[in-house]
């Protein structure tokens, strides 16, 4: 048995919506294309596609990473818990709000930008932390 603490279901759901959502990345990149091909415009069809995929992405990884470090800290200073929502729901409504901002360019580009920096960032903390080894 491996030793250390397991995440909270708050942590698990949102991390299973960013890996169901990044999976099905590749298959939206090929069928945006397709769906492009047949149109006669590709371009549009990717940036619809793809960027309301990746969108979500960043939205999912800013969620999970933020949610770890909430699980983290809250339970050693407060004995609080995140509250968790299922995954589908995670991944419906990162989807839209993908759409959404996506909808939106090039006006949305500052939120964008700003949910990828503060994903990295974030990601960045984790793995400090698991390097760290604290649990």
């Amino acid at each position: 048995m491996i030793g250390g603490r397991r995440e909270h279901d708050a942590v698990r759901e949102a991390r299973d919506a960013l890996v169901i959502v990044a999976a099905a990345a590749p298959v939206t990149a090929a069928v945006a294309v397709l769906i492009g091909l047949v149109w006669g415009d590709v371009a549009d069809w990717a940036i619809w596609m793809i960027g309301s995929v990746v969108v979500a992405v960043l939205l999912l990884g800013t969620l999970g990473s933020a949610l770890l470090l909430a699980d983290r800290l809250g339970a050693r200073f407060m004995g609080a818990r995140p509250y968790a929502i299922s995954r589908m729901r995670l991944v419906t409504i990162a989807l839209v709000a993908g759409v959404a901002l996506v909808g939106g360019l090039p006006a949305t580009w500052p939120v964008v930008i700003g949910f990828g920096l503060v994903c990295a960032v974030l990601a960045g903390i984790v793995l400090l932390g698991a390097l760290a080894g604290t649990h």
